[in-house]
């Protein structure tokens, strides 16, 4: 399980600090060996859990129909140099 909140900088991109949102983005969670993953929308003030993830090591993007994002976990620049969260036991919070 990955759980966590999208926040928003004036540049609209995710920083933790920053008003929350957007409503309805989709999170995805790819593994990064085997390239499967999950995708949840998120809710009203932007929070999001991506629930039955199987352990592994997995890169974290955002986006939106209504011009958000991509944006990737930590502020990074592409899904490639995306911060790894590694699931073990069937949970992570990121923080």
């Amino acid at each position: 399980m990955i759980r966590s909140t999208i926040t928003i900088g004036a540049d609209r991109w995710p920083h933790h600090g920053r008003r929350r949102g957007p409503a309805g983005a989709t999170v995805a969670a790819i593994e990064t060996t085997t390239g499967s993953g999950a995708a949840y929308q998120t809710d009203a003030d932007g929070n999001y859990l991506i629930s039955n993830l199987p352990d592994g090591s997995y890169r974290v993007f955002a986006f939106s129909n209504d011009g958000f994002g991509p944006a990737y976990y930590n502020g990074r620049s592409d899904l490639g140099s995306a911060d790894v969260v590694q699931i073990t036991g069937g949970a992570r919070e990121p923080e």
